[in-house]
């Protein structure tokens, strides 16, 4: 569904529910923005596939250890999603 006023697609309501969930967790957010930053790498020098794809395993462990310690202070809702290896990655 686009808006009349401003031509932007509406988000779905996982969409909604996804962005609800991270503001309720600030520091969760900030890990998935880091995570979209290492990717779209705007502006900066082209990396290597090989970079990425270890800035983004050292990401996710951060984002895991975020994960677990929120889970263990009841900050995390089971339903929270959390980003998954890679395929054929290395870990």
């Amino acid at each position: 569904m686009k808006s009349k006023k401003t031509g932007q697609k509406a988000l779905s309501q996982q969409e909604s529910q996804l962005i609800e969930q991270l503001r309720e967790h600030p520091a969760m957010m900030a890990r998935v923005q880091s995570i979209l930053e290492i990717v779209r790498n705007a502006g900066g020098p082209l990396k290597t596939a090989d970079e990425v794809e270890e800035e983004l395993i050292e990401n996710q462990h951060a984002t895991f250890r975020l994960r677990n310690k929120l889970k263990g202070s009841r900050g995390l809702s089971a339903s929270m999603p959390i980003i998954l290896p890679l395929r054929g990655s290395r870990t």
